[in-house]
């Protein structure tokens, strides 16, 4: 995932071998959903671009979760 620190857009790169379900989410620390970006299929190959737009200043988690695995991260804002 890309920028990091972010102003306003990051992008999430995948380079997994094939589609899978699952979904991207957008937290706050204290692990509460703030918005879902994808709910079901994954692309495996793809950029997934997150718009931060519309949250203040601060430090957001990012979940990927797939039958692939679980990927999880924090961005600052």
């Amino acid at each position: 995932m890309y920028p990091n620190p972010v102003a306003d857009i990051a992008t999430i790169q995948l380079m997994m071998t094939e589609n899978t379900e699952g979904k991207i989410e957008i937290c706050d620390l204290n692990g509460k959903v703030l918005k879902t970006v994808v709910n079901g299929t994954i692309e495996g190959s793809g950029n997934y671009i997150l718009s931060l737009s519309d949250y203040s200043s601060g430090v957001y988690i990012i979940k990927l979760s797939s039958a692939n695995g679980n990927f999880v991260t924090k961005v600052t804002k």
